[in-house]
């Protein structure tokens, strides 16, 4: 290998310490605008919120067993889907809440409705997924930053062998001299 494939090398690998850290840096500044920032905004209601949100709110709660955003159930005001229904084969769990509803009859009676659905609200389960996501992405981005310095350390140092090696004739070969070896600079 020649001394210009290590220089060339030094130089790509360089270019992609800076651009890894580039992008390291950047998330990790960003890490808090992506952790805060959630499908609500100014105190908005799911109720208030467009359907697509709403369905993607709804796939939440179905994977995350959990129901509504920050407050609960009460997000979704008297509209409570059937996403947020807890699993009716065990209603004593800690995830389940048994709401009680009075609704009047069109007679005028009162009815007494019952739902069993989850306790916890969906922000802080899908915050954290997000978080361990963004987390093992700063985690991965600076591990090839340090497997690119590596990289860069032992091309600098074979270019350095590169440069001290002296080709011998092969019909002459003696060995340097000790004032040879410890004269010699490092590059």
């Amino acid at each position: 290998m020649s001394l210009t494939f290590f220089s060339q090398y030094l130089i790509l690998t360089g270019i992609g310490l800076v651009i890894l850290l580039i992008f390291a840096v950047s998330l990790s500044i960003l890490k808090s605008v992506i952790l805060d920032s959630g499908p609500f905004t100014n105190n908005m209601t799911v109720d208030q919120a467009h359907n697509t949100t709403k369905e993607w709110l709804e796939s939440v709660q179905k994977w995350a067993e959990c129901c509504g955003w920050e407050n609960g159930y009460q997000d979704w005001g008297q509209n409570i889907p059937d996403s947020c229904l807890c699993d009716s084969n065990d209603p004593d769990s800690p995830k389940c809440h048994s709401l009680s509803n009075h609704t009047v009859g069109e007679d005028g009676s009162s009815v007494l409705s019952s739902k069993v659905i989850f306790s916890e609200p969906c922000a802080p389960i899908y915050i954290g997924h997000m978080e361990r996501f963004v987390n093992a992405a700063i985690g991965i981005y600076f591990g090839l930053v340090v497997i690119d310095m590596i990289g860069m350390v032992l091309s600098i140092m074979m270019i350095c062998q590169i440069k001290k090696y002296v080709p011998t004739s092969a019909f002459y070969q003696s060995p340097p001299t000790y004032s040879d070896l410890n004269n010699k600079p490092l590059c």
